[in-house]
């Protein structure tokens, strides 16, 4: 977040419902937001209100959440934006949570955290907090050794491993 006043940060409406916990309202706020974005062209928020609407419609729709967090990523990669990279990546963790992959939420994870500590940054509070909840209940789910073996693996990523990694599954999801 943080990266223009019209949709994104504590002045959205959409990030104000959602930090509520009204997450309806948020997802009508975002795809409105996104509606407009896109006549306009402007490629950098239509990534992020993308991002915070895959956030806002996990967990319960981790397929839509998939595709919204696949379509940023793309954008994002033709942007060069790694930070919004790698937030994206810190998205893709809840969908593989919720989705029965703890296995590859656990490697996103370590893809992403990897990839913010180089960056030297780290994700929005209510981003953290969503990131938080889907790592851990992926690691509930995982032996310490596979939870290791994972986290190894997706630290070892580059940034386009890692947005490859994570692209091969979302375009592979109906």
């Amino acid at each position: 977040m943080g990266r223009g006043a019209l949709s994104s940060g504590p002045t959205s409406p959409g990030e104000l419902a959602r930090a509520q916990g009204a997450r309806g309202r948020a997802i009508g706020l975002y795809e409105e937001s996104l509606g407009l974005l896109r006549a306009l062209g402007v490629k950098p928020l239509v990534a992020l209100v993308l991002h915070n609407l895959g956030l806002a419609v996990l967990p319960d729709q981790p397929g839509r959440a998939a595709a919204l967090f696949a379509e940023s990523l793309r954008i994002n990669q033709d942007l060069g934006d790694q930070r919004a990279i790698a937030e994206c990546l810190a998205g893709l963790v809840g969908v593989a949570a919720y989705s029965g992959q703890p296995a590859r939420a656990v490697r996103l994870a370590g893809a992403a955290a990897a990839l913010l500590a180089q960056l030297g940054t780290c994700l929005e509070p209510a981003d953290q907090r969503q990131y938080d909840q889907a790592l851990a209940a992926a690691q509930a789910r995982l032996d310490p050794a596979a939870r290791a073996t994972a986290w190894a693996a997706g630290q070892a990523l580059s940034c386009g491993q890692a947005a490859a990694y994570a692209q091969a599954e979302a375009d592979d999801r109906p």
